[in-house]
């Protein structure tokens, strides 16, 4: 059986270190995630249709922008839920949850869009 150097026990502190950092950044970042401003800009034909505050949603609701096209807002999240369109690009896209994120429906010219900050018009 080997003894146990100083320096071994420095790389073990540090590898420990290391990984306890990680973890609290990670974590710490997922935190601002859950508590940033999410706001979602649903526009068509490249006028803005209506915006909504999705940390300020209570109660799952739906919004037709434009005939065959529906989309789902729940709390911190949108998704397109359903278009007649013919191959359904922008529902298999999925939610919507992140700023930055953006899906596009362009046979119905419509576009959902993921922004932090202000807005001038909440819908509900």
């Amino acid at each position: 059986m080997k003894k146990i150097k100083p320096g071994d026990i420095a790389v073990i502190v540090f590898f420990i270190l290391l990984a306890v950092v990680s973890a609290l950044v990670l974590w710490n970042g997922d935190n601002n995630k859950k508590t940033e401003r999410l706001i979602a800009r649903i526009s068509i034909n490249g006028e803005n249709f209506t915006s909504v505050d999705l940390n300020s949603i209570n109660e799952a609701y739906y919004i037709y922008p434009t005939e065959g096209v529906s989309i789902l807002v729940e709390n911190g999240r949108i998704k397109f839920a359903e278009s007649d369109c013919k191959d359904k690009i922008c529902v298999l896209k999925g939610w919507l949850d992140s700023k930055g994120d953006c899906a596009i429906c362009a046979p119905n010219m419509c576009i959902i869009s993921i922004e932090g900050g202000d807005i001038d018009a909440i819908a509900g």
